[in-house]
């Protein structure tokens, strides 16, 4: 017997998935012109990466599929996009410090190499999962 209300449930995450990558790219088209927020590699990540989350796993409950493993492959490819995002964030850093005056603060510099190095370190441990 078809239960209407899972799929339901599931069409509307496959939704959301859908409208979550959707503002993602949005994000990113702003973000390539203005170039304002120093995490926004950070942001594209992890928006990309829980939009398919949302569309994959609402697919693999639409077919039925309960037993899902992740290899080590997938451990890998995340933790290479985690690190070259924090390599972008690293950038946008650098080019942050190099705008900064002699008076200026440095605590947003500091903050965004911090977060890039939380990155860059949570992508190399992905590579060992």
């Amino acid at each position: 017997m078809i239960d209407w209300v899972m799929i339901g449930f599931y069409t509307v995450m496959l939704l959301l998935g859908v409208w979550q990558l959707y503002r993602v790219y949005g994000f990113y088209k702003w973000d390539k012109k203005a170039k304002i927020l120093p995490t926004a590699p950070a942001v594209i990540f992890y928006g990309g990466y829980f939009g398919v989350v949302l569309i994959l796993t609402s697919i693999t409950f639409m077919t039925g599929i309960t037993n899902i493993k992740f290899g080590h492959t997938f451990y890998v490819i995340v933790g290479i996009l985690l690190m070259l995002a924090a390599l972008a964030i690293f950038r946008r850093g650098r080019k942050m410090s190099k705008k900064l005056k002699k008076d200026d603060s440095n605590l947003e510099v500091v903050q965004t190499y911090l977060i890039a190095f939380v990155l860059l370190f949570t992508g190399f441990l992905n590579l060992f999962k």
